[in-house]
């Protein structure tokens, strides 16, 4: 995503670039810490001095900016976009959206739909 800060490690570049490409994947600190061949604590610590974001949020960032797409590009249900990108159920989705985005997915989609 274009508001993510590139990691200047290779191992940090190539797990954000795994959390990218699959938002509803299991991206949870223990997975993500095995994948860069870290201690979890030593992982949370470094991603978040290289990314600015803790591992949790940055997820959350990449799986919003997700099902902002979603709700953009398609028709699908609030409870087929939360299962894709990750949030599990459509009243998680809300939550985070409302909290991080500032309206709920259904006025977002509103206002925002590019197909019909």
């Amino acid at each position: 995503p274009v508001w993510a800060p590139r990691a200047e490690r290779s191992t940090m570049r190539a797990v954000q670039a795994l959390v990218e490409a699959a938002p509803g994947g299991d991206h949870r600190v223990p997975v993500l810490a095995a994948a860069a061949a870290m201690s979890e604590r030593h992982f949370s610590r470094v991603f978040t001095e290289e990314v600015g974001d803790s591992p949790g949020r940055y997820v959350e960032r990449v799986r919003l900016e997700a099902a902002r797409r979603e709700l953009e590009t398609t028709g699908d249900t609030l409870d087929v976009i939360a299962a894709r990108c990750g949030f599990g159920t459509a009243e998680t989705l809300r939550r985070s959206f409302q909290r991080r985005i500032g309206v709920a997915p259904d006025a977002y989609r509103r206002r925002f739909r590019t197909v019909a």
